[in-house]
């Protein structure tokens, strides 16, 4: 897992992580059943109480129609249903991560840290979101953290800051599919074709820094929102990198110093430095790494 400074990005990139170790045992156990219900149909002629008896024989979930849910539905047409669970997860993950991350720490340092979410942002035809000196005003900046941590997450993360325009661009186009599956029963709206026409161009591995660009189906205005589920595994390494790029940014932040002081042990308070500036070095690194920090 990522280096990062705040523990809620940290939860946040778990909960990614553990979203996906549930998702993925459970599409193979519905590929198995469907498997299973076939070959018991193909045998013989069975009824859904036989298929039960087998499958569930302790009735532990009533009121399933086995023969309709892993032989009547497509295995394309259940991967969507879970790509929109998916989605909807990933999407939770990162609006409460945001929602924290203002009420742990920027609130007490007087930061509005509503606009990390980007809806004012990316509603705008030209997407632009600036970060560093524009993002946090200058009496917000602490230039403790800065000098002495956001270089070292920086290389560490191997993050491209300059991509983040880009994935904020793929970020509003998921979130339209998102939004037009939730609010609009699932038919693509305008707002949904201006974000595929901010993301489309810059839908390349180059652009977004990514091994593989996320899956997707151009929308049609009117028609059915299609989704992919390798487009929202894809996609969950947007955001991904959402996350640490942000988080890396907001290492130069007041926030991030009060976050540090939070953190030092009543018993390094006070810390006696060597006089030699390579013993220094070497001193504060293994104090550094005993709160926490890299």
């Amino acid at each position: 897992m990522a280096q990062v400074f705040f523990p809620d990005t940290k939860d946040a990139l778990k909960n990614i992580t553990d979203l996906f170790d549930f998702v993925h045992p459970m599409r193979i156990g519905f590929l198995y059943a469907r498997e299973e219900v076939s070959r018991l149909m193909r045998s013989d002629k069975i009824t859904n109480d036989d298929l039960q008896k087998i499958i569930d024989p302790l009735h532990q979930v009533p009121g399933v129609n086995y023969i309709r849910a892993f032989s009547q539905v497509t295995v394309e047409e259940q991967d969507e249903k879970i790509s929109w669970v998916l989605l909807n997860n990933l999407f939770a993950i990162y609006e409460s991560w945001a929602a924290e991350m203002y009420t742990n720490y920027f609130e007490k340092v007087g930061f509005d840290f509503s606009q990390i979410q980007f809806t004012k942002a990316l509603q705008s035809k030209e997407i632009q979101v600036r970060l560093s000196e524009d993002f946090l005003p200058p009496d917000k900046i602490s230039s403790i953290t800065t000098n002495a941590f956001y270089e070292v997450y920086l290389s560490k993360n191997k993050e491209d800051i300059s991509k983040l325009n880009n994935l904020l661009k793929c970020y509003r186009f998921f979130k339209e599919m998102r939004n037009c599956y939730m609010h609009n029963g699932s038919v693509a709206n305008k707002q949904l074709i201006r974000a595929y026409e901010a993301f489309s161009p810059v839908a390349t591995m180059t652009d977004l820094n990514i091994p593989e660009v996320p899956r997707y189906i151009a929308p049609e205005e009117g028609m059915k929102v299609e989704l992919s589920l390798r487009g929202v595994i894809g996609f969950s390494e947007i955001i991904r990198k959402m996350l640490i790029i942000i988080d890396n940014e907001l290492i130069k932040s007041k926030a991030a110093e009060l976050h540090w002081k939070n953190n030092v042990p009543d018993e390094h308070k006070k810390l006696t430095l060597n006089s030699k500036m390579e013993k220094v070095r070497n001193q504060i690194g293994k104090f550094a790494n005993e709160c926490g920090f890299m």
